[in-house]
């Protein structure tokens, strides 16, 4: 894999917050001082938990209407 800020600012716009820090773990790797991979690293892990919150109510919602429909075939 190439690691670019690029790569990493288009995997966040498609939703991949962890996989756009993925691709800026490799950036500062090779370049540990880059102020732009810093900025965006920072600014995505600000990011990630509201994320991951807004995952965990998609994903409750999701069970709730399963466990209704399975309700509703009884």
């Amino acid at each position: 894999m190439i690691a670019t800020i690029t790569h990493a600012r288009v995997r966040a716009s498609q939703g991949d917050l962890a996989g756009a820090l993925r691709v800026l773990q490799g950036v500062l790797t090779m370049a540990p001082g880059d102020a732009e991979a810093l900025r965006l690293r920072d600014e995505l892990r600000r990011a990630l938990p509201d994320d991951r919150r807004r995952r965990a109510r998609s994903m409750r919602a999701w069970i709730e209407r399963v466990r209704s429909r399975r309700g509703a075939a009884r």
